[in-house]
């Protein structure tokens, strides 16, 4: 195949070098690439471009071009002659040329297809050693593709289920994300709710103290001034009572019969008034003592003095007391 390309493209080569020839000294056209290939038939451009180029260069086709001016400014008469001239030296060159590039390109191309026969026999020899190792090859291989091709199927069966518990555990965790969000959203409700409560039970503790406290206070206050008054009370009784002693211990000193309540004080017995008279016969009637002598005043300080401090039966304690 590679020979058969050559040859078309010497042949193509040799066609258009022939056209240029014929275009410029037949026609007395300017050779160009598009005239070749119309001319030939073959539009094989690379080709045809290169053998242009090559037959100008081997005729000189500048100073052709510049004959032929030169020629069509001349004489009618010496312009055939020269023109004739030109044209034969031209033709013999270029025949000539033509000549050896195709004797030079026949020996490249011989070469070059011999050449290639080699690597023809030696790619077709090649070719049928790797046509065997592939046979060869291909045999052992089966078993080995055929065992891929049931580790594979079992791979994908597994790659399936695996897929498919993927996609579970997605929407499990899809789940438990919803479920999490919502349980932080309640528990930070919650803990809203419990710092509003927590905060209204230290605003109501803060007011029940205070409550407290100033209740208490106010107790204390109440209870000192309660006290205060109930001691200046007792303080003015007794301060009270113990001017009436001093009023009436003269005459106490001269009644007998009303002299026992002191020495009771001092430790002595009480005496029994004389006659069924004197203090204790007033008490014993239940009357007040007048003022008749030994008994009058007298029985009444005695009855008075008898007792000035009895025990409250509240507290149990006498009120000479503190």
């Amino acid at each position: 195949m590679a020979g058969g390309k050559k040859r078309d493209a010497f042949a193509t080569y040799s066609a258009a070098y022939a056209a240029c020839r014929d275009l410029w000294f037949q026609d007395h056209l300017k050779p160009t690439v598009a005239l070749v290939a119309q001319r030939i038939g073959i539009q094989h451009t690379a080709v045809i471009a290169r053998a242009l180029r090559d037959w100008k260069k081997d005729v000189d086709f500048e100073r052709l071009q510049q004959d032929r001016l030169a020629a069509a400014r001349a004489p009618e008469a010496a312009r055939d002659a020269r023109l004739d001239e030109a044209l034969a030296g031209v033709v013999r060159l270029a025949e000539e040329n033509a000549q050896k590039a195709l004797a030079q390109d026949r020996a490249a191309l011989e070469e070059t297809r011999r050449a290639l026969e080699a690597e023809t026999a030696a790619a077709r020899a090649e070719r049928d050693r790797a046509l065997q190792e592939w046979a060869a090859y291909r045999a052992a291989a089966e078993p080995a593709q055929a065992a891929l091709e049931a580790q594979l199927a079992r791979a994908d069966a597994a790659r399936a289920e695996a897929e498919a518990g993927r996609r579970a555990a997605e929407a499990e965790a899809a789940a438990l994300k919803a479920a999490l969000e919502e349980a932080r959203a309640r528990i930070a409700q919650l803990d809203a709710v419990r710092a509003e409560l927590q905060a209204a039970h230290t605003e109501a503790l803060q007011a029940l103290e205070a409550r407290a406290e100033a209740e208490y206070r106010w107790h204390l206050r109440r209870i000192a001034e309660e006290k205060a008054a109930a001691q200046a009370a007792l303080q003015a009784q007794l301060e009270g009572l113990a001017a009436r002693l001093r009023e009436l211990e003269p005459e106490a000193r001269a009644a007998p019969g009303c002299a026992w309540p002191w020495r009771r004080r001092n430790g002595a017995p009480r005496p029994s008034p004389p006659n069924g008279t004197g203090c204790g016969a007033a008490r014993a009637a239940g009357a007040q003592p007048g003022p008749a002598p030994g008994g009058g005043a007298a029985g009444a300080a005695g009855a008075a003095v008898e007792d000035p401090f009895p025990p409250q039966a509240e507290t149990g304690k006498n009120p000479r007391t503190p």
